[in-house]
């Protein structure tokens, strides 16, 4: 809990007609972190999966030469 959501809670303790108030803008506020924590993670998966799903290019094809077997 940081220390914003500690300052609502000391306050609904002082006053607790306003609890509902209080808890509403805790909740806001929780939504609003636990959204933008997603939207960051959420593109770095997007950047995980496009990386796992893009073609790499292939190697050169280099010229192989039938082996020659001296006896």
């Amino acid at each position: 809990m940081n220390n914003f959501t500690k300052k609502h809670l000391e306050c609904a303790a002082l006053w607790p007609n306003c609890w509902n108030t209080i808890m509403d803008i805790i909740n806001e506020k929780l939504q609003w972190e636990t959204d933008n924590l997603y939207k960051k993670l959420n593109g770095k998966l997007d950047r995980l999966q496009m990386q796992l799903y893009t073609p790499t290019p292939k190697r050169q094809q280099t010229a192989s030469f039938p082996r020659t077997i001296t006896t």
